[in-house]
């Protein structure tokens, strides 16, 4: 049985940074000319240099600072934290934030972020839900919510949130792109090419919504049409591997053997770790009768996933071809 399945973009609300880069020995900050504005807007050095120095003596310029103020460079690092994959750091960093300014909505999503990352999405929620408490008009914490609320299946209060998103956003590509993923999901496949075209509106080169688009065809067994919007995300993006799976799953279905065997195979290419991959390329490389490859292929999937319950039968089974 073939493990057709298909998957799909979703952005992060997060800036999207170079890893945090902390300073050299000698690469100091004057301590009589840093300001609060540097934490909070500088580049990553600046933002961690200045921030330390202000959480660790509580003052500017010799001045001692609000607490609002201490808070702002407990958020600022926290952010510089969580954004270099420090998420314990950035954990204490941000509930710091959010203890000495509890309407700090900001420091309140990037601690859900950092919950999300760290897999914990119950607790991502609860930081998301509390900010939209704060500030109802803040996108990010819907968007951000809405996409932890798909993690756990919860996919008609992930539309909801998204749909709340672009009411505050309506030019926002990507969340109108994960909206349309979730109405695909549920089988609204009518609302969910509605907001790939949109989004494609917006942003004319959004390969994600091209692939996402093709994908919400091919839920509906429209593998002809589907073939179209994948080709068009490759062409945008030759090296963006989730179409070339799709689309050789199209062609899979189509009954186009060889072309669909050389879509798999520039999938493992970009993506040499995705399972299913090799799993379905076995079954193709099966079905045109090339037991040597379809062997191959199977003990790859083992290789990736010891734990796969049908690949040591499927082995056992093409070993028995030979």
């Amino acid at each position: 049985m073939k493990k057709f399945q298909l998957f799909y973009a979703v952005i992060l609300a997060i800036p999207s940074v170079s890893a945090l880069v902390v300073p050299a020995v000698g690469q100091t900050v004057a301590a009589d000319n840093y300001s609060l504005s540097q934490c909070v807007e500088g580049n990553d050095r600046e933002r961690f240099e200045i921030c330390s120095i202000i959480i660790d003596t509580a003052k500017i310029d010799g001045e001692e600072i609000s607490r609002i103020d201490l808070a702002e460079a407990y958020y600022a690092r926290g952010r510089a934290y969580s954004r270099s994959k420090e998420y314990d750091f950035a954990l204490v960093d941000l509930k710091e934030a959010v203890r000495l300014n509890p309407q700090n909505f900001r420091a309140l999503n990037y601690l859900g972020n950092t919950y999300s990352n760290m897999g914990d999405f119950d607790l991502a929620i609860a930081q998301f839900s509390t900010a939209i408490e704060i500030n109802p008009q803040y996108g990010d914490a819907y968007y951000n919510r809405g996409r932890n609320q798909t993690f756990l299946g919860e996919l008609e209060l992930a539309i909801l949130d998204h749909s709340q998103a672009i009411r505050i956003w309506p030019e926002d590509s990507e969340a109108i792109n994960s909206r349309g993923i979730q109405y695909s999901d549920t089988g609204q496949y009518d609302l969910a090419a509605a907001d790939f075209e949109e989004a494609i509106r917006i942003n004319p080169d959004y390969a994600f919504a091209y692939n996402n688009w093709g994908r919400n065809f091919q839920l509906q067994d429209k593998y002809k049409q589907s073939v179209l919007y994948f080709s068009r995300a490759i062409e945008i993006d030759p090296a963006y591997d989730q179409p070339y799976y799709g689309r050789a799953i199209s062609f899979d279905n189509l009954g186009m053997d060889e072309m669909a065997l050389v879509d798999y195979s520039k999938m493992i290419e970009l993506n040499p770790n995705y399972v299913n991959a090799f799993y379905n390329r076995s079954f193709l490389y099966l079905k045109v009768d090339d037991i040597n490859n379809a062997i191959a292929d199977m003990e790859q999937v083992l290789e990736l996933d010891p734990n796969d319950p049908d690949a040591p039968d499927q082995i056992i089974y093409l070993q028995g071809l030979q």
